[in-house]
């Protein structure tokens, strides 16, 4: 029988409420992707960049539409540098 293999996973920064994930330094996160990177993770799957009033990035859309507050980082920015230096593949998501 052949062994199949996990190569992607799903990541969600922002998740409502006071959750630790949402506290993450630059340093947590780049450990992170460099342990995805050890295990063979090859695709990163970032869910939601909206949600209840946090956004994952500076938008001043969002601000003016949602009266949406910024997270402390630009999660689009932050992983969009950290797929590049760990050569991890990024699937970001539009806005719905």
């Amino acid at each position: 029988m052949m062994k199949m293999k996990l190569t992607g996973t799903f990541i969600q920064p922002i998740c409502g409420g006071d959750t630790p994930v949402m506290n993450w330094s630059r340093a947590e996160w780049d450990r992170e992707f460099a342990v995805m990177k050890e295990l063979g993770i090859d695709t990163v799957i970032l869910l939601r960049l909206f949600l209840d009033d946090w956004m994952a990035y500076d938008s001043p859309c969002l601000k003016r539409l949602e009266n949406a507050i910024p997270t402390q980082l630009d999660y689009v920015d932050l992983f969009l540098s950290l797929a590049e230096k760990y050569g991890i593949r990024l699937f970001v998501p539009t806005y719905s």
